[in-house]
């Protein structure tokens, strides 16, 4: 069976190691159309050399932005090909603001798993922190697995709205 919710839910994936640079943050940024007036000095607190001001949402990209390989769902209790996984959702609370450089570990489990039926729906929660452990954010995601549901798990909520479902942050 690809999803087997008795081995999935709680299981811990393999830590990531990453780093990223204010370049990296300024192309995030360009990316979403930062700068778009060059004359508003708020929109270019978030391009400034060295020192950009950085977007929460950064935190969904950041281990993954260098990435040039498709990533592989394969964890405990799930086996999923890829071609059949949509987005569902992503949200991303981060504690103060991100530095726009640095080095960072995540840690992630899977902390849901839904069985829609026709569908699966898979929650994990990443927690990612400096080299030196200071708490950086918290990212929480769900991939919709069609093709996936029928092994008889918790149906979960009835709606499952797809795309970014926010970003947050405490001060």
């Amino acid at each position: 069976m690809p999803i087997d919710p008795s081995v999935a839910i709680g299981a811990e994936l393999p830590p990531s190691e990453f780093s990223w640079t204010s370049s990296d943050v300024q192309l995030y940024h360009l990316g979403l159309g930062a700068g778009a007036d060059p004359m508003n000095p708020r929109e270019l607190s978030y391009l400034v050399d060295h020192t950009p001001q950085v977007l929460p949402t950064f935190g969904c990209v950041a281990a993954t932005f260098h990435d040039t390989e498709p990533p592989k769902v394969s964890w405990p209790g799930v086996e999923v090909d890829l071609a059949k996984i949509l987005h569902a959702s992503e949200q991303v609370t981060v504690d103060g603001g991100l530095p726009p450089s640095g080095s960072a570990r995540g840690t992630s489990r899977i902390v849901e798993v839904w069985d829609k039926g026709k569908a699966a729906v898979v929650v994990t929660e990443t927690t990612v922190t400096s080299a030196d452990g200071a708490a950086l954010w918290t990212q929480r995601r769900s991939i919709f697995a069609r093709g996936e549901g029928g092994f008889g798990g918790e149906r979960g909520p009835i709606d499952v709205v797809v795309g970014c479902s926010g970003a947050s942050v405490r001060s």
